[in-house]
């Protein structure tokens, strides 16, 4: 009987979490990958490839075998490869679309599945910092709605469209919003999301 929840709530927990689960299968498996191949060889996705690093190596070498042919102290550090822009960045979407489906997973635990918008997350570079966006009804009548995009790391909205609904009509509540309608908010939303 044990066995038999036990498996219930291990089905029930990878069920719930999948998304999450999945994330750090494909990072252990980023990791394997790299530390397999001793960190030299890169995938031609994230801006090397092999012929790049062989030619690094070899001007590495010529350059060394110059410096002891002219018998100079020989106290050069070669600095390893560095992290390519292109795996930085994809490192860090990855780490902004985890901190966003918190956020967004914590708004469902609170308000409901079927209240809250499907979200967005991204990098802002220019802020340099996560971005959420999502929104969501107030009601199960839906007589107000909430779009924002927050700052994921100091929960700060940024941008704010709130309406709440008169004679059948969503209505900008001006104290509370800083754009002025859903499509103010949409083109501010994306332009925010693609810097």
């Amino acid at each position: 009987m044990n066995v038999l929840r036990d498996t219930h709530k291990m089905k029930k927990f990878i069920k719930e979490n999948w998304f999450k689960l999945s994330i750090i299968v494909i990072i252990l498996i980023a990791i394997f990958w790299y530390f397999s191949n001793d960190g030299r060889k890169e995938n031609d996705e994230f801006g090397q490839t092999q012929s790049q690093i062989s030619n690094a190596e070899e001007q590495k070498n010529t350059y060394l075998e110059q410096q002891t042919e002219s018998n100079t102290p020989q106290n050069t550090v070669v600095p390893k490869p560095q992290e390519t822009a292109t795996q930085k960045n994809l490192f860090t979407k990855i780490q902004c679309k985890e901190i966003g489906e918190k956020a967004y997973n914590d708004l469902v635990n609170e308000l409901g599945y079927y209240q809250v918008f499907n979200p967005e997350y991204s990098y802002n570079a220019r802020l340099n910092t996560c971005l959420y966006a999502g929104g969501f009804f107030g009601s199960d009548k839906a007589d107000y709605m909430e779009m924002f995009v927050k700052d994921t790391i100091s929960n700060r909205a940024i941008l704010i469209y709130a309406a709440m609904k008169k004679n059948g009509e969503f209505v900008r509540i001006d104290g509370f919003s800083n754009t002025q309608s859903v499509p103010d908010f949409n083109q501010k939303k994306d332009a925010l999301l693609n810097e």
